[in-house]
Protein backbone atom coordinates (compact mmCIF):
# COMPACT_ATOMS: atom_id res chain seq x y z
CA UNK A 1 0.00 0.00 0.00
CA UNK A 2 3.14 2.23 1.13
CA UNK A 3 4.34 1.81 -2.54
CA UNK A 4 1.27 2.43 -4.28
CA UNK A 5 0.69 6.12 -2.64
CA UNK A 6 4.38 6.41 -3.18
CA UNK A 7 3.78 6.43 -6.65
CA UNK A 8 0.72 8.43 -6.85
CA UNK A 9 2.35 10.59 -5.06
CA UNK A 10 5.42 11.22 -7.83
CA UNK A 11 3.04 10.75 -10.46
CA UNK A 12 0.98 13.46 -8.93
CA UNK A 13 3.82 15.87 -9.13
CA UNK A 14 4.65 14.72 -12.45
CA UNK A 15 1.31 16.41 -13.44
CA UNK A 16 1.63 19.37 -11.95
CA UNK A 17 0.55 22.41 -14.52
CA UNK A 18 3.47 23.93 -15.86
CA UNK A 19 3.27 27.31 -14.30
CA UNK A 20 3.14 25.93 -11.14
CA UNK A 21 6.40 24.23 -12.13
CA UNK A 22 7.87 27.13 -12.99
CA UNK A 23 7.07 28.95 -9.39
CA UNK A 24 8.41 25.53 -7.73
CA UNK A 25 11.75 25.90 -10.03
CA UNK A 26 12.27 29.84 -9.54
CA UNK A 27 13.37 29.19 -5.64
CA UNK A 28 15.77 26.01 -6.48
CA UNK A 29 19.00 26.79 -7.63
CA UNK A 30 21.21 26.78 -10.82
CA UNK A 31 22.73 23.33 -9.77
CA UNK A 32 19.52 22.22 -8.75
CA UNK A 33 17.40 22.63 -11.62
CA UNK A 34 19.89 20.91 -14.02
CA UNK A 35 19.70 17.90 -11.79
CA UNK A 36 16.36 17.38 -11.70
CA UNK A 37 16.00 17.72 -15.95
CA UNK A 38 16.45 14.64 -15.81
CA UNK A 39 13.47 13.35 -13.97
CA UNK A 40 10.91 13.67 -17.75
CA UNK A 41 11.06 15.30 -20.46
CA UNK A 42 8.34 18.09 -19.28
CA UNK A 43 10.65 19.22 -15.99
CA UNK A 44 14.06 19.36 -18.98
CA UNK A 45 12.09 21.81 -21.08
CA UNK A 46 11.19 24.09 -17.87
CA UNK A 47 14.47 23.78 -16.05
CA UNK A 48 15.95 24.70 -20.19
CA UNK A 49 13.79 27.33 -20.79
CA UNK A 50 14.97 30.68 -21.37
CA UNK A 51 13.88 32.53 -18.02
CA UNK A 52 16.06 29.63 -16.23
CA UNK A 53 19.04 29.29 -18.71
CA UNK A 54 20.75 32.82 -17.96
CA UNK A 55 23.87 31.26 -16.87
CA UNK A 56 24.18 28.88 -19.59
CA UNK A 57 26.90 30.28 -22.36
CA UNK A 58 26.63 29.29 -26.00
CA UNK A 59 29.85 29.24 -27.46
CA UNK A 60 30.26 29.55 -30.78
CA UNK A 61 33.64 28.60 -31.96
CA UNK A 62 33.59 27.67 -36.03
CA UNK A 63 31.05 28.92 -38.11
CA UNK A 64 30.63 25.39 -39.47
CA UNK A 65 28.13 24.54 -36.35
CA UNK A 66 25.46 26.27 -37.18
CA UNK A 67 25.38 24.19 -40.01
CA UNK A 68 25.91 20.73 -38.73
CA UNK A 69 24.75 20.55 -35.35
CA UNK A 70 21.13 20.40 -35.14
CA UNK A 71 20.57 21.66 -31.92
CA UNK A 72 21.90 25.38 -32.79
CA UNK A 73 18.89 27.22 -33.11
CA UNK A 74 17.12 25.62 -29.86
CA UNK A 75 20.36 26.95 -28.19
CA UNK A 76 20.11 30.27 -29.12
CA UNK A 77 16.83 31.10 -28.11
CA UNK A 78 17.16 29.59 -24.90
CA UNK A 79 20.57 30.72 -23.69
CA UNK A 80 20.95 34.30 -22.72
CA UNK A 81 24.85 34.33 -23.08
CA UNK A 82 25.95 34.19 -26.41
CA UNK A 83 30.13 33.91 -26.93
CA UNK A 84 31.46 34.15 -30.96
CA UNK A 85 34.82 33.57 -31.83
CA UNK A 86 35.07 31.95 -34.59
CA UNK A 87 38.29 34.03 -36.95
CA UNK A 88 35.95 33.87 -40.16
CA UNK A 89 32.48 34.06 -41.19
CA UNK A 90 31.18 32.85 -44.92
CA UNK A 91 28.12 34.78 -46.09
CA UNK A 92 25.79 31.42 -45.80
CA UNK A 93 26.40 30.71 -42.41
CA UNK A 94 26.40 34.50 -41.65
CA UNK A 95 22.71 34.29 -43.19
CA UNK A 96 21.53 31.21 -40.42
CA UNK A 97 23.40 33.39 -37.47
CA UNK A 98 20.91 36.12 -38.84
CA UNK A 99 18.21 33.67 -38.73
CA UNK A 100 18.93 31.89 -35.31
CA UNK A 101 19.38 35.53 -33.46
CA UNK A 102 15.91 36.80 -35.04
CA UNK A 103 13.82 38.18 -31.91
CA UNK A 104 15.90 36.28 -29.20
CA UNK A 105 16.71 38.23 -26.11
CA UNK A 106 20.00 37.71 -24.67
CA UNK A 107 21.95 39.12 -21.26
CA UNK A 108 25.74 39.01 -22.78
CA UNK A 109 27.12 39.06 -26.77
CA UNK A 110 30.82 38.83 -26.33
CA UNK A 111 32.40 39.20 -29.71
CA UNK A 112 35.84 38.01 -29.77
CA UNK A 113 37.46 37.62 -33.30
CA UNK A 114 39.15 39.57 -36.08
CA UNK A 115 37.94 43.30 -36.29
CA UNK A 116 36.75 42.60 -40.40
CA UNK A 117 34.95 39.36 -38.90
CA UNK A 118 33.46 41.08 -36.19
CA UNK A 119 31.86 43.94 -38.25
CA UNK A 120 30.26 41.86 -40.47
CA UNK A 121 28.79 40.13 -37.43
CA UNK A 122 27.55 42.79 -35.57
CA UNK A 123 26.58 45.04 -38.29
CA UNK A 124 24.67 42.68 -39.71
CA UNK A 125 22.65 40.76 -36.94
CA UNK A 126 22.57 43.31 -33.84
CA UNK A 127 19.00 44.57 -35.37
CA UNK A 128 17.87 40.79 -35.17
CA UNK A 129 18.01 41.13 -31.55
CA UNK A 130 15.05 41.84 -29.77
CA UNK A 131 16.37 42.56 -26.34
CA UNK A 132 20.66 42.90 -25.79
CA UNK A 133 21.61 44.56 -22.36
CA UNK A 134 25.64 44.00 -22.33
CA UNK A 135 28.07 43.82 -26.20
CA UNK A 136 31.24 43.66 -25.44
CA UNK A 137 34.02 43.77 -28.48
CA UNK A 138 37.62 42.03 -27.94
CA UNK A 139 38.62 42.59 -31.12
CA UNK A 140 42.09 41.47 -32.73
CA UNK A 141 43.48 43.89 -35.10
CA UNK A 142 43.62 43.24 -39.04
CA UNK A 143 44.91 44.47 -42.53
CA UNK A 144 40.89 45.72 -42.11
CA UNK A 145 40.85 47.45 -39.76
CA UNK A 146 37.87 49.42 -39.96
CA UNK A 147 35.64 51.23 -37.82
CA UNK A 148 32.30 48.93 -36.36
CA UNK A 149 29.02 50.83 -36.14
CA UNK A 150 27.06 49.85 -32.95
CA UNK A 151 23.20 50.79 -32.97
CA UNK A 152 20.65 48.84 -30.49
CA UNK A 153 17.84 50.74 -28.92
CA UNK A 154 17.99 48.34 -25.63
CA UNK A 155 21.86 47.95 -25.12
CA UNK A 156 22.75 49.48 -21.58
CA UNK A 157 26.40 48.45 -21.19
CA UNK A 158 29.21 48.55 -24.23
CA UNK A 159 32.84 46.82 -23.53
CA UNK A 160 34.96 47.72 -26.54
CA UNK A 161 38.26 48.04 -28.12
CA UNK A 162 39.15 48.94 -31.44
CA UNK A 163 37.49 51.37 -33.79
CA UNK A 164 33.84 52.06 -33.27
CA UNK A 165 31.22 54.66 -33.96
CA UNK A 166 27.69 54.49 -32.29
CA UNK A 167 24.44 54.55 -33.62
CA UNK A 168 21.83 56.70 -33.42
CA UNK A 169 19.85 54.23 -31.85
CA UNK A 170 21.85 53.48 -28.46
CA UNK A 171 19.42 55.77 -26.22
CA UNK A 172 19.48 53.13 -23.32
CA UNK A 173 23.61 53.39 -23.01
CA UNK A 174 24.19 54.36 -19.56
CA UNK A 175 27.80 52.11 -19.49
CA UNK A 176 30.18 52.52 -21.80
CA UNK A 177 34.04 50.86 -21.16
CA UNK A 178 36.19 51.45 -24.56
CA UNK A 179 39.70 50.72 -24.61
CA UNK A 180 42.12 51.43 -27.61
CA UNK A 181 40.01 54.72 -28.32
CA UNK A 182 40.87 56.81 -31.27
CA UNK A 183 39.89 60.25 -32.12
CA UNK A 184 37.34 60.11 -34.23
CA UNK A 185 35.67 57.17 -31.39
CA UNK A 186 36.39 60.20 -28.82
CA UNK A 187 34.50 62.68 -30.56
CA UNK A 188 31.52 60.54 -31.62
CA UNK A 189 31.43 59.91 -27.55
CA UNK A 190 30.49 63.50 -26.92
CA UNK A 191 26.70 62.30 -28.19
CA UNK A 192 26.53 60.19 -25.00
CA UNK A 193 27.56 62.42 -22.57
CA UNK A 194 23.84 63.12 -21.52
CA UNK A 195 23.02 59.28 -20.76
CA UNK A 196 26.29 57.57 -19.60
CA UNK A 197 26.41 56.79 -15.79
CA UNK A 198 30.11 55.08 -15.88
CA UNK A 199 32.73 55.36 -18.37
CA UNK A 200 36.22 53.78 -18.72
CA UNK A 201 38.23 54.35 -21.05
CA UNK A 202 41.83 54.81 -22.42
CA UNK A 203 43.86 57.38 -23.34
CA UNK A 204 46.12 56.54 -26.30
CA UNK A 205 46.13 60.00 -27.89
CA UNK A 206 45.69 63.42 -25.83
CA UNK A 207 43.44 64.50 -27.68
CA UNK A 208 40.87 62.03 -26.43
CA UNK A 209 40.60 64.11 -23.19
CA UNK A 210 40.86 67.42 -24.95
CA UNK A 211 37.43 66.48 -26.48
CA UNK A 212 35.88 65.25 -22.94
CA UNK A 213 36.72 68.56 -21.79
CA UNK A 214 36.89 70.99 -24.67
CA UNK A 215 33.18 73.22 -24.33
CA UNK A 216 33.04 72.69 -28.44
CA UNK A 217 31.80 69.16 -28.49
CA UNK A 218 31.19 68.88 -24.44
CA UNK A 219 28.96 70.90 -22.34
CA UNK A 220 27.96 68.81 -19.44
CA UNK A 221 28.60 65.05 -17.87
CA UNK A 222 24.80 65.75 -16.04
CA UNK A 223 24.39 61.72 -15.33
CA UNK A 224 27.98 60.76 -15.05
CA UNK A 225 28.58 58.79 -11.55
CA UNK A 226 31.49 56.57 -12.37
CA UNK A 227 34.78 57.70 -14.21
CA UNK A 228 37.50 55.45 -14.85
CA UNK A 229 40.58 56.85 -17.10
CA UNK A 230 43.75 54.81 -17.70
CA UNK A 231 47.01 56.93 -18.51
CA UNK A 232 44.73 60.00 -17.28
CA UNK A 233 45.38 63.80 -18.04
CA UNK A 234 48.06 65.90 -16.18
CA UNK A 235 46.34 68.38 -13.43
CA UNK A 236 44.95 70.98 -15.84
CA UNK A 237 43.25 69.09 -18.22
CA UNK A 238 41.56 66.50 -15.50
CA UNK A 239 40.58 69.52 -13.54
CA UNK A 240 38.99 71.07 -16.89
CA UNK A 241 37.07 67.57 -17.28
CA UNK A 242 35.44 67.26 -13.93
CA UNK A 243 34.47 70.68 -13.74
CA UNK A 244 32.24 69.43 -16.39
CA UNK A 245 30.92 66.60 -14.10
CA UNK A 246 29.15 67.48 -11.05
CA UNK A 247 27.77 64.27 -9.64
CA UNK A 248 30.89 62.40 -10.30
CA UNK A 249 30.99 59.77 -7.42
CA UNK A 250 33.72 57.31 -8.26
CA UNK A 251 37.13 58.24 -9.56
CA UNK A 252 39.84 55.89 -10.49
CA UNK A 253 42.88 57.08 -12.22
CA UNK A 254 44.91 54.28 -13.60
CA UNK A 255 48.82 55.74 -14.31
CA UNK A 256 51.85 53.92 -16.49
CA UNK A 257 54.39 56.30 -14.57
CA UNK A 258 55.19 57.58 -11.21
CA UNK A 259 53.08 60.88 -11.62
CA UNK A 260 52.95 63.39 -8.73
CA UNK A 261 49.47 63.73 -6.85
CA UNK A 262 48.60 66.15 -5.01
CA UNK A 263 44.91 66.35 -4.04
CA UNK A 264 44.25 69.62 -5.90
CA UNK A 265 43.59 68.36 -9.30
CA UNK A 266 40.09 66.80 -7.81
CA UNK A 267 38.60 70.23 -5.87
CA UNK A 268 35.56 70.50 -8.85
CA UNK A 269 34.58 67.20 -7.71
CA UNK A 270 32.42 68.42 -5.37
CA UNK A 271 30.56 65.19 -4.72
CA UNK A 272 33.52 62.60 -4.57
CA UNK A 273 33.17 59.80 -2.35
CA UNK A 274 35.30 56.87 -3.71
CA UNK A 275 39.22 57.30 -5.45
CA UNK A 276 41.22 54.99 -6.47
CA UNK A 277 45.17 55.51 -7.38
CA UNK A 278 47.61 53.28 -8.99
CA UNK A 279 50.96 53.91 -9.51
CA UNK A 280 51.20 57.70 -8.35
CA UNK A 281 53.72 59.41 -6.46
CA UNK A 282 51.33 60.48 -3.70
CA UNK A 283 51.88 63.90 -1.74
CA UNK A 284 50.84 62.94 2.00
CA UNK A 285 50.73 66.80 3.34
CA UNK A 286 49.17 67.98 0.40
CA UNK A 287 46.74 65.50 -0.30
CA UNK A 288 46.22 66.13 3.94
CA UNK A 289 44.67 69.26 2.77
CA UNK A 290 42.19 67.93 0.49
CA UNK A 291 41.04 64.93 2.90
CA UNK A 292 40.22 67.43 5.62
CA UNK A 293 37.47 69.38 3.09
CA UNK A 294 36.01 66.56 1.29
CA UNK A 295 34.23 63.82 2.78
CA UNK A 296 35.39 60.90 0.60
CA UNK A 297 34.40 57.42 2.25
CA UNK A 298 37.13 55.08 0.45
CA UNK A 299 40.22 55.63 -0.53
CA UNK A 300 42.72 52.79 -3.07
CA UNK A 301 46.07 53.16 -3.00
CA UNK A 302 47.18 50.87 -5.51
CA UNK A 303 51.66 50.68 -5.85
CA UNK A 304 51.75 54.11 -5.04
CA UNK A 305 54.63 55.93 -3.29
CA UNK A 306 54.02 58.33 -0.46
CA UNK A 307 56.17 61.09 -1.29
CA UNK A 308 56.36 63.03 2.14
CA UNK A 309 57.65 59.86 3.60
CA UNK A 310 56.81 58.01 6.88
CA UNK A 311 56.40 61.00 9.00
CA UNK A 312 53.67 62.76 7.35
CA UNK A 313 50.77 59.90 7.12
CA UNK A 314 47.62 60.30 6.01
CA UNK A 315 44.72 61.25 7.95
CA UNK A 316 41.69 61.16 7.51
CA UNK A 317 37.84 61.00 9.80
CA UNK A 318 35.38 60.61 6.76
CA UNK A 319 36.86 57.35 5.37
CA UNK A 320 35.38 53.78 6.21
CA UNK A 321 36.99 51.73 3.22
CA UNK A 322 40.86 51.12 1.99
CA UNK A 323 42.87 49.27 -0.33
CA UNK A 324 46.16 49.57 -0.14
CA UNK A 325 48.55 47.92 -2.00
CA UNK A 326 52.26 48.34 -1.75
CA UNK A 327 55.95 47.41 -3.21
CA UNK A 328 57.27 47.47 0.49
CA UNK A 329 56.74 46.56 4.37
CA UNK A 330 54.56 49.38 5.90
CA UNK A 331 56.12 51.35 8.42
CA UNK A 332 53.09 53.31 9.33
CA UNK A 333 49.69 52.68 7.97
CA UNK A 334 47.01 55.86 7.19
CA UNK A 335 45.26 57.46 10.43
CA UNK A 336 41.59 56.58 9.80
CA UNK A 337 39.86 56.18 12.98
CA UNK A 338 36.28 55.86 11.16
CA UNK A 339 37.97 52.92 9.39
CA UNK A 340 35.81 49.96 8.73
CA UNK A 341 37.04 47.70 6.07
CA UNK A 342 40.48 47.16 5.08
CA UNK A 343 42.39 45.01 2.62
CA UNK A 344 46.36 44.94 3.10
CA UNK A 345 48.56 43.96 -0.04
CA UNK A 346 52.34 44.04 0.26
CA UNK A 347 54.85 42.78 -1.86
CA UNK A 348 56.49 40.75 0.93
CA UNK A 349 56.18 39.28 4.34
CA UNK A 350 53.77 41.19 6.64
CA UNK A 351 55.96 42.07 9.94
CA UNK A 352 54.17 41.58 12.64
CA UNK A 353 54.24 45.14 13.73
CA UNK A 354 51.35 46.17 11.12
CA UNK A 355 48.88 43.46 12.83
CA UNK A 356 49.71 45.65 15.77
CA UNK A 357 49.18 48.69 14.15
CA UNK A 358 45.73 47.79 12.69
CA UNK A 359 44.86 46.95 16.19
CA UNK A 360 45.98 50.64 17.43
CA UNK A 361 44.72 52.49 14.34
CA UNK A 362 41.08 51.05 13.41
CA UNK A 363 39.38 50.75 16.12
CA UNK A 364 35.79 50.65 14.23
CA UNK A 365 37.27 48.03 11.85
CA UNK A 366 34.22 45.23 10.68
CA UNK A 367 36.31 43.53 7.63
CA UNK A 368 40.30 43.14 7.73
CA UNK A 369 41.94 41.44 4.51
CA UNK A 370 45.69 40.64 4.23
CA UNK A 371 48.24 39.05 2.32
CA UNK A 372 51.27 38.98 -0.38
CA UNK A 373 50.71 38.82 -4.00
CA UNK A 374 49.90 35.55 -6.67
CA UNK A 375 52.62 33.54 -6.77
CA UNK A 376 54.66 34.59 -3.63
CA UNK A 377 54.12 33.07 0.05
CA UNK A 378 54.31 35.33 3.31
CA UNK A 379 55.34 34.83 6.88
CA UNK A 380 54.83 36.75 9.93
CA UNK A 381 57.83 37.87 11.18
CA UNK A 382 59.09 39.83 13.77
CA UNK A 383 61.87 42.59 13.35
CA UNK A 384 64.45 39.93 13.96
CA UNK A 385 63.61 37.83 11.39
CA UNK A 386 62.09 34.93 13.08
CA UNK A 387 59.03 33.69 12.24
CA UNK A 388 56.31 34.77 15.20
CA UNK A 389 54.12 32.64 16.31
CA UNK A 390 51.84 34.86 18.00
CA UNK A 391 50.50 37.73 15.24
CA UNK A 392 47.00 38.00 16.02
CA UNK A 393 47.84 38.53 20.04
CA UNK A 394 45.75 41.89 19.82
CA UNK A 395 43.27 41.08 17.54
CA UNK A 396 40.54 40.90 20.37
CA UNK A 397 40.95 44.47 20.64
CA UNK A 398 39.13 44.77 17.48
CA UNK A 399 35.53 44.25 19.23
CA UNK A 400 33.53 45.34 16.05
CA UNK A 401 35.87 42.93 14.06
CA UNK A 402 33.53 40.17 11.71
CA UNK A 403 34.85 38.91 8.55
CA UNK A 404 38.97 38.13 8.04
CA UNK A 405 40.18 37.34 4.93
CA UNK A 406 43.97 35.96 4.71
CA UNK A 407 46.02 35.43 1.41
CA UNK A 408 49.02 33.51 0.31
CA UNK A 409 50.25 33.56 3.89
CA UNK A 410 52.26 30.44 5.90
CA UNK A 411 50.06 29.77 8.66
CA UNK A 412 51.40 26.29 9.58
CA UNK A 413 53.32 27.73 12.68
CA UNK A 414 50.49 30.14 14.10
CA UNK A 415 49.73 29.45 17.52
CA UNK A 416 45.85 30.57 17.02
CA UNK A 417 45.28 29.97 20.95
CA UNK A 418 45.68 33.52 21.65
CA UNK A 419 42.85 34.64 19.60
CA UNK A 420 40.63 33.45 22.27
CA UNK A 421 37.72 36.08 22.79
CA UNK A 422 37.79 37.64 19.44
CA UNK A 423 34.25 37.85 17.42
CA UNK A 424 34.91 36.90 14.51
CA UNK A 425 32.30 35.06 12.80
CA UNK A 426 33.96 34.84 9.17
CA UNK A 427 37.30 33.76 8.14
CA UNK A 428 38.37 32.98 4.50
CA UNK A 429 41.77 31.66 3.82
CA UNK A 430 42.69 31.52 0.43
CA UNK A 431 46.11 30.05 -0.87
CA UNK A 432 47.31 29.64 2.53
CA UNK A 433 49.26 26.94 4.04
CA UNK A 434 47.93 25.09 7.51
CA UNK A 435 48.40 22.08 9.29
CA UNK A 436 44.96 20.19 10.71
CA UNK A 437 46.24 20.67 14.44
CA UNK A 438 45.96 24.64 12.95
CA UNK A 439 43.20 24.99 11.90
CA UNK A 440 41.27 22.37 14.81
CA UNK A 441 42.85 25.60 16.84
CA UNK A 442 41.74 28.32 15.35
CA UNK A 443 37.83 26.48 15.19
CA UNK A 444 38.25 26.66 19.06
CA UNK A 445 39.65 29.80 19.33
CA UNK A 446 37.04 32.14 17.68
CA UNK A 447 34.22 31.13 19.29
CA UNK A 448 31.78 33.18 17.17
CA UNK A 449 33.04 31.73 14.29
CA UNK A 450 30.19 30.24 12.27
CA UNK A 451 32.33 29.94 8.58
CA UNK A 452 35.57 28.94 7.44
CA UNK A 453 36.35 28.80 3.87
CA UNK A 454 39.49 27.16 2.69
CA UNK A 455 40.06 28.11 -1.19
CA UNK A 456 42.66 26.55 -2.72
CA UNK A 457 44.97 26.10 0.08
CA UNK A 458 47.73 23.53 1.18
CA UNK A 459 46.18 21.11 4.46
CA UNK A 460 49.30 19.34 6.07
CA UNK A 461 50.54 17.54 8.70
CA UNK A 462 50.52 17.51 11.71
CA UNK A 463 47.44 15.70 11.72
CA UNK A 464 45.91 15.98 8.05
CA UNK A 465 43.11 13.45 8.97
CA UNK A 466 41.31 15.85 10.98
CA UNK A 467 40.37 17.82 7.32
CA UNK A 468 37.34 16.14 5.46
CA UNK A 469 38.78 14.08 2.78
CA UNK A 470 35.83 12.73 1.82
CA UNK A 471 32.05 11.89 3.29
CA UNK A 472 32.62 9.07 5.28
CA UNK A 473 35.36 10.91 7.64
CA UNK A 474 34.34 10.13 11.17
CA UNK A 475 36.91 12.06 12.91
CA UNK A 476 37.15 15.46 10.46
CA UNK A 477 36.15 19.09 11.67
CA UNK A 478 32.75 19.07 10.31
CA UNK A 479 32.41 16.24 12.78
CA UNK A 480 33.93 17.57 15.85
CA UNK A 481 32.74 21.32 15.05
CA UNK A 482 28.80 20.77 13.73
CA UNK A 483 27.48 24.18 13.82
CA UNK A 484 30.34 25.64 11.67
CA UNK A 485 30.30 25.58 8.22
CA UNK A 486 33.46 24.10 6.67
CA UNK A 487 33.79 24.91 2.74
CA UNK A 488 36.71 23.31 0.77
CA UNK A 489 37.35 24.38 -2.51
CA UNK A 490 40.61 23.10 -5.15
CA UNK A 491 42.40 22.24 -2.04
CA UNK A 492 45.78 20.26 -1.96
CA UNK A 493 46.06 17.49 0.91
CA UNK A 494 49.46 16.13 1.73
CA UNK A 495 50.44 13.16 3.60
CA UNK A 496 54.44 12.33 4.28
CA UNK A 497 55.04 8.82 3.31
CA UNK A 498 58.62 8.32 3.70
CA UNK A 499 61.34 9.90 5.87
CA UNK A 500 62.96 12.03 3.37
CA UNK A 501 60.58 14.23 3.60
CA UNK A 502 58.70 13.61 0.47
CA UNK A 503 54.61 14.48 0.22
CA UNK A 504 51.91 12.70 -1.62
CA UNK A 505 48.80 14.19 -2.97
CA UNK A 506 46.14 12.68 -1.33
CA UNK A 507 43.36 14.72 -3.04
Amino acid sequence: MANIQGSNTRRNILELPPEIMIKIFEHLTFHERLMISIICKSWHELAYSPQFCKKLFLHLRTSDSLAKKPYAREMFARCRNVIISCALIEDDHLNLLKEYMEGISLELLKISTLNHTAKRIVESTLQKIAVLKTLRLDLKEDHENETIRISHPTLKCAILNGQWDQGNKCDNLTILESYLLDNEGARGMSSLQRQLTSLTVTGSYKEIYTYMSDSEYISQWDHLRELYLIFPPYGDTLEDMLERMPCLEKLSLHNKYDQDFTGQELKAAKCLSELALKMYSVDTNSLNKYLSRSSLRSLSLLKCMLASGTEVPLKSASIKRMNFERFLPLDMLPLFPNLEDLSLLCSEAHYSSTINQICQCYPKLERLSIGVRCGQIGQFQSAAGEINTNPFLRINSLSKLKVLRINRIDLRKIDWMTCKGSKVEFIWLNGCSISGTGADQLLQSFEHLRTLYLDHCYLQLPQSDLFDIDETCVNGLRSRFPNRRISYYDCHIEESFDRCGRVMDVI
